[in-house]
């Protein structure tokens, strides 16, 4: 319900691949064409506040498959005007 008034985004990362998968709504927060498939991470960073980022690349480091170790930030939520 709360997705019908405002733009409200899901995504997940495959922990082997390292492919990060989102909801039609993220696409449209960042202004990317929607695809079922993994989203261009590069082109999804590009859209990030630049201060953001770095914390972001970390966050995605310490979930590499070779860590074996998700993120310790809790999931959060991205809303969109």
């Amino acid at each position: 319900m709360l997705a019908a008034y405002r733009l409200f985004g899901f995504w997940r990362i495959g922990i082997e691949t390292g492919h990060f998968f989102a909801s039609e709504d993220v696409h449209a927060i960042f202004d990317l064409p929607y695809s079922d498939g993994p989203i261009n991470l590069t082109e999804l960073m590009s859209r990030i506040h630049e201060e953001d980022r770095s914390l972001i690349a970390q966050n995605f480091r310490r979930g590499e498959p070779s860590r074996r170790r998700l993120p310790s930030t809790p999931p959060r939520c991205i809303f969109g005007a």
